[in-house]
């Protein structure tokens, strides 16, 4: 736990909002499949796009706060000696790659669960609301 932790604060500022979206996309995941995304072809939609949106939203955090964290890191070892400034460079990538690795880890699973909630809505037929009457054809 204490890795997790430590691996947050090395991340920075931006691991906070990749945070957020990644318990959003995971609520929007799981309350997709509590609610019948699997089985209703609308709901399927909904929750799937929303799941998936918001998983693809904290990855580009997380590759942002990638990217900031290395123009910091260049910024911080342009004058350094030679010698240590390879040794910083790649301690600061290590660092800023937490942002990334975190907001991949976000997209798995409501990204699995969001594409497989889109797929099957698109097969299924779309659902009929039993309190409508019935279309005369």
């Amino acid at each position: 736990m204490r890795d997790v932790v430590n691996a947050f604060h090395e991340g920075g500022s931006t691991m906070y909002l990749v945070l957020l979206f990644a318990l959003a996309a995971h609520g929007a995941a799981l309350a997709g499949a509590a609610a019948g995304g699997f089985s209703r072809a609308e709901r399927g939609k909904l929750f799937g796009a929303m799941a998936l949106g918001l998983g693809l939203i904290a990855l580009a955090i997380g590759w942002l706060g990638y990217r900031h964290g290395m123009s910091m890191g260049r910024a911080a070892v342009a004058s350094v000696s030679p010698d240590l400034r390879e040794q910083l460079l790649a301690q600061c990538e290590l660092e800023a790659g937490r942002n990334l690795t975190f907001g991949l880890y976000a997209l798995v699973i409501p990204g699995v669960l969001g594409a497989i909630m889109l797929v099957r809505a698109a097969t299924l037929p779309p659902t009929r609301d039993p309190a409508l009457p019935p279309e005369k054809h």
